[in-house]
């Protein structure tokens, strides 16, 4: 059976000693719009990005999510506390090279997405996947027009070259942060099916970390799961959430 490819899983990262942060070098932290940029302050002083870049943000719901992580670091700055304030940097870091590899990473995912390939057995995991991944073929179906071809076997499954095409076209329409969020939920999960739903709006945020991990959540069921498999797949829901969650806040107003 074609697989997905490639992805790595992150995993909880050990708290890095105190001696090796930067010091707080700033008592307050507000929010100064300028230019439709609603800049974060540092003691009045705009903070910049690892280049240099001015840290903004154009939602307001962004921007102060941003200052209160600048605002709950303690003596020490650990970024690793401050993901808000990293996928922003990203964003506004971003080039044209970068940009295009995100795009190309999705589509080579959308070509053998992981809701495609199904098990022909044990019937307990045939529901599984088809309860779990069929709405969002659905899904994607009546947002986009997307419809994917789905198999059982082993073989490799063309996608119709209107789906792929179209799917091109839809990714390389996201704006910057929306195609940060997409990418990231589809390397997290194996589906780019899944990182489109997100890009459309979708916001339950179980029903895509229970869609990334069906054959985990089966196995774990059959043979019980260990210590570290439950460390790895806690450290990916906790980044699908925490996209999902950049994502709506670059959304409101």
């Amino acid at each position: 059976m074609s697989q997905p490819p490639s992805m790595s899983h992150p995993t909880k990262n050990p708290a890095p000693k105190t001696s090796s942060l930067p010091k707080r070098f700033y008592k307050v932290v507000s929010i100064k719009q300028e230019n439709k940029l609603y800049q974060i302050l540092l003691d009045g002083r705009p903070a910049k990005t690892k280049s240099g870049l001015v840290l903004g943000a154009h939602s307001i719901a962004l921007a102060k999510a941003i200052q209160k992580e600048w605002d709950a670091q303690e003596t020490h700055i650990d970024f690793l506390t401050m993901p808000m304030m990293r996928m922003q940097s990203t964003i506004l870091e971003i080039n044209e090279e970068m940009r295009q590899a995100w795009e190309g990473e999705v589509n080579r995912f959308l070509r053998s997405d992981l809701l495609c390939y199904r098990a022909a057995s044990p019937e307990t995991l045939v529901e599984m996947e088809a309860n779990a991944w069929d709405p969002f073929l659905r899904r994607v179906k009546g947002y986009y027009g997307l419809s994917f071809n789905v198999t059982n076997t082993v073989l490799n499954v063309e996608q119709p070259s209107r789906t792929l095409d179209q799917g091109a076209r839809i990714i390389s329409n996201y704006n910057d942060a929306e195609m940060l969020c997409v990418r990231r939920i589809t390397e997290l999960t194996g589906s780019a099916i899944l990182g489109l739903c997100v890009g459309a709006g979708f916001q339950d945020k179980e029903a895509i970390i229970d869609a990334g991990r069906v054959d985990e959540d089966y196995q774990s069921s059959q043979w019980g799961v260990d210590a570290e498999s439950l460390q790895r797949m806690e450290a990916v829901a906790q980044e699908i959430e925490l996209a999902m969650q950049f994502y709506k806040l670059v959304n409101e107003t």
